[in-house]
This record gives structure tokens, sequence and C-alpha cells, in this order.
């Protein structure tokens, strides 16, 4: 988004994924941040009561579908039952949200209307920290290329899972760490995904 603020939302999309995502969310709490995490309904259901704990930190949930299996576009062209069974799972842990994320951030204008009827808001994806990040590349090459695109009002796109499967992230956590440490001197704060949209408007 457009600001002049030095505020940056760092965003991880197919978790839960423990014991990755909650290393991730106590490196950006250590520097006062927050993050934004897009679950996976399955991987919710494979780390129960990871989300609930992510959302009373004080961390933002969204949601980004049931399975993260690109055949669903095709046999559930209004995505209605990835929308449905993730909300079920969300509505179990707890937690309310109104943001989602596509998986592959693909979109159509039916699915868009979809997710809208369903209650849903799609802020501006935002741009990976590295195209093969989540391919578990080495972590200086994420940290390059993050600290690259990097800028007042950026939301950037990690993984702290892999699709709908439990995955080794280290490369990751290790990014993030270096990322925030640098970002951080450089003056920058870490906020949600919705605090950047209030705060840049404002």
């Amino acid at each position: 988004v457009t600001t002049d603020k030095k505020i940056i939302a760092l965003t991880f999309d197919d978790g839960p994924n423990q014991p990755f995502t909650t290393q991730i969310a106590d490196i950006i709490e250590s520097y006062g941040g927050k993050a934004t995490f897009f679950i996976v309904g399955k991987n919710s259901e494979r780390f129960p009561g990871t989300v609930r704990e992510m959302a009373s930190r004080g961390h933002e949930i969204g949601a980004h579908s049931y399975r993260h299996a690109f055949h669903r576009y095709l046999v559930d062209p209004l995505y209605t039952q990835e929308i449905l069974l993730t909300k079920n799972i969300l509505n179990k842990e707890g937690v309310k949200t109104d943001l989602f994320r596509f998986p592959w951030l693909f979109r159509t204008p039916w699915l868009i209307k979809s997710v809208k009827n369903h209650g849903y808001r799609m802020p501006r994806s935002g741009q990976f920290s590295h195209a093969f990040e989540p391919f578990q590349i080495n972590a200086d090459k994420i940290v390059k290329n993050t600290l690259k695109i990097a800028k007042p009002g950026a939301i950037i796109i990690f993984h702290d899972g892999f699709n709908a499967k439990a995955a080794d992230r280290t490369q990751t956590v290790a990014a993030v760490r270096e990322v925030t440490n640098v970002l951080t001197k450089q003056g920058y704060s870490f906020v949600t995904v919705s605090e950047l949209l209030k705060q840049a408007s404002s």
C-alpha cells in the first residue's frame, strides 16, 4: 500500500506447521511486531490449538483454503467447499477472520465474488519473499531478495508450511530472523495486514 510510514506486513501461508509457526511468531514478537498467518484447514487439524494460540498472541489469521490443491479450482469452481470447511475449522478454534488469500494467488471474477459472498475480503496479495522460498532454498538468498523488495507499505509473503503438508521450514525461519533484524535496524516495524491498511489510510 502507499504510505510513507516504515511499516511492513510479514505474512505466512500454508500453516500452521509446528514448531516453525511458533518460532516465526516468537521472532517477530521479539521486535514488538505481529504477523498475519493465512492458514490451510488440513494443517490446522494437524496442529490443533496453534491457530487459537497465534490469535491470542495478537497475530492476525486469514483463510487460505482447506486442501491447498489446485484441482479444487476445477471441481469446485466457486470454491464453496474449500471456503466453508476452512471457516468451520476456524470457528472450532474460536477464531474469526474476514481475510482470504487464494493458494498460488489464483483468482477469477467468479472466485472473487464467491469469497466476498461468504463475508471475506481480499487485500492486495503482496510480493513473494523469493519465488523459490516455498522449496527451502538457502536462507541467504531469501534474505537478499526480501530486503530488495522491502519498502514502506510492503506486504511480503513467506510460507510457514508447504501446501497441506507438514514440512521443514528451517530456511524460512532463519531468513525471517535475519530480515527482521536488518529491517528493525533500518527503522521498520512489523504490523498485520489489517493494521497496515488502517495506518496507510490514516
